[in-house]
């Protein structure tokens, strides 16, 4: 009897696992070319590009929910969920294990295409008041087409902006070198770079995008060391150099206050041995509805990891 009773839940686990591979490989595929370093100057600035990622996800489909289709199961499920007001923390896990075990929207016949970028601007100005910088330039690629499709985010820096170039390109041309074209809108000169990208296949598992800033593991590890949350923090920093990266002691005029922060953006090229390096200067104040006063600076630097995230190997 008691073989039996073992046996069910290994025979639960079993058919736990088989179903798990199975709705691992319907997952979209995302395809990641990180060698792909362009340092053009663009009308005073400074334009970089590092990464191109292809994707078969379907980003279309899922915002026609939005145009009143029918909520999938899972997002009903979801809002169910919300509306028994269960808690806050348990939101984006449950979210994330109702996404897996689904068939995500998949295009089988033209994939979407990105290059990640940042534009550094000559001069600084108030996060209002300097021009978009996709008034500076266009971004053209064949085969692909991006064009018209240029996105960017502003934030924490006053002289920056992330930069997203967006197309579709058909799979059976991604073994093809790849041409992109940007044009500096001032002058009209154009610039052209050839590569054969070589991609790197993974499974989409986190499908929302978002824009890759330097300062994003800044802003964490500042965050986390103000809350006291050192174990957190450190993993801002790239593993090879936590050894090396003391954590800094804020002010004790932040102490019992919530902080904000703005800064600059610098390519440093080289830096210690390391290479493609931003310097990222924060100023740190408190937090405030009104005019951002800072209190303290502090100048870290920041690279990319092979995972394509940004890491701190110092500050100062």
């Amino acid at each position: 009897m008691k073989s039996g009773w073992v046996r069910i839940p290994l025979k639960i686990l079993l058919v736990w696992l088989v179903i798990t591979v199975y709705f691992y490989f319907q997952q979209p595929v995302i395809y990641r070319c990180q060698d792909f370093n362009v340092n053009l100057p663009i009308g005073g600035g400074q334009l970089l590009f590092h990464e191109i990622n292809v994707s078969n996800y379907d980003e279309d489909r899922p915002l026609h929910l939005m145009e009143g289709d029918k909520l999938p199961w899972q997002m009903t499920l979801y809002q169910k969920m919300v509306d028994r007001g269960l808690p806050v923390s348990w939101y984006i896990p449950v979210y994330k294990v109702l996404s897996f075990y689904s068939w995500p929207p998949v295009d089988k016949d033209s994939y979407y295409l990105y290059m990640d970028g940042i534009f550094i601007d000559a001069q600084e100005a108030a996060f209002d008041e300097r021009p978009s910088a996709l008034e500076r330039f266009s971004v053209y690629t064949y085969p692909g087409g991006s064009g018209n499709g240029t996105g960017s985010m502003r934030a924490f820096f006053r002289n920056a902006d992330m930069i997203s170039a967006h197309g579709r390109i058909d799979p059976r041309q991604m073994d093809q070198p790849l041409i992109v074209t940007i044009v500096d809108k001032d002058s009209s000169l154009a610039t052209k770079f050839i590569l054969t990208p070589d991609w790197k296949k993974e499974r989409l598992l986190e499908r929302a995008r978002h824009y890759q800033s330097p300062a994003d593991p800044v802003r964490s590890f500042l965050y986390q060391v103000h809350a006291g949350q050192a174990g957190e923090a450190v993993k801002n920093i790239l593993p090879q150099r936590r050894s090396n990266v003391p954590l800094p002691t804020l002010s004790s005029n932040f102490a019992g206050k919530d902080i904000m922060m703005e800064g600059l953006l610098t390519w440093m090229d080289v830096y210690e041995g390391y290479y493609n390096v931003y310097r990222v200067d924060a100023e740190i104040g408190a937090f405030s509805e009104e005019e951002f006063v800072p209190e303290e600076d502090l100048t870290f630097y920041t690279i990319r990891d092979q995972e394509g995230n940004f890491k701190i190997i110092n500050w100062k």
